[in-house]
């Protein structure tokens, strides 16, 4: 019993970890406690997964249920936001990937900024990933 639960725990940190990065709750705690509770390397791997699923649960979160507010009016008529959303035609992982490294950059709330812009789920996804997986 005590092995299935323990087999467990990862898969619950994960949920946890990446509802944080939905809520655009600060996380940091989190990804310090990861390496501490499994070590290093698994817990760097539950970090990069917890980040890339909760980053795509709020891309389409966005996608599907932000369109239509006024919040994206602005983020999807305003010409400083229009750039970044054209570029994603031509460069949308790339674009992602960019960001992912850039530390002052609001990640979790670019997720929703993402999912408004047009960039599509397979850039994003990849993007994500990879970004998270470089350190910054």
């Amino acid at each position: 019993m005590a092995c299935v639960a323990r087999g467990l725990v990862p898969l619950l940190f994960i949920q946890i970890d990446a509802l944080v990065v939905v809520l655009v709750l600060p996380g940091v705690l989190l990804t310090l406690g990861a390496d501490f509770m499994f070590g290093l390397v698994p817990g760097g791997i539950y970090v990069i997964l917890a980040t890339t699923v909760g980053g795509n649960v709020a891309f389409l979160i966005a996608r599907r249920f932000l369109v239509t507010t006024k919040m994206a009016g602005y983020f999807l008529y305003n010409p400083r936001f229009q750039s970044i959303a054209n570029l994603s035609l031509r460069r949308g992982w790339g674009v992602v990937f960019l960001t992912r490294l850039i530390p002052f950059f609001p990640f979790k709330l670019s997720n929703y900024y993402f999912g408004l812009a047009g960039f599509s789920l397979r850039d994003f996804c990849i993007g994500t990933f990879w970004g998270a997986l470089c350190p910054s």
